[in-house]
């Protein structure tokens, strides 16, 4: 995610909500800890859902983020 939105021309600190699908709702501290390193300061709106599967089955875990990108 770091990544596409330097491509971008933004940043972790632009994003204004992030949207987490969890294949595994005991990986949901874990998942909090590492967002948290990330998401210090200035959290963006976040909704995090635990699902059954994702589109393979090698995947656990799925983040969209929405960011803006300063002018």
């Amino acid at each position: 995610i770091k990544l596409i939105l330097t491509a971008a021309g933004t940043s972790l600190d632009n994003v204004l909500t992030a949207t987490t699908y969890l294949t595994r709702v005991q990986e949901l501290a874990a998942y909090n800890e590492e967002y948290a390193k990330y998401f210090p300061t200035n959290k963006p709106a976040r909704t995090t859902v635990t699902v059954a599967a994702l589109n393979s089955p090698e995947l656990l875990v799925e983040i969209t983020v929405t960011a803006c990108i300063p002018s």
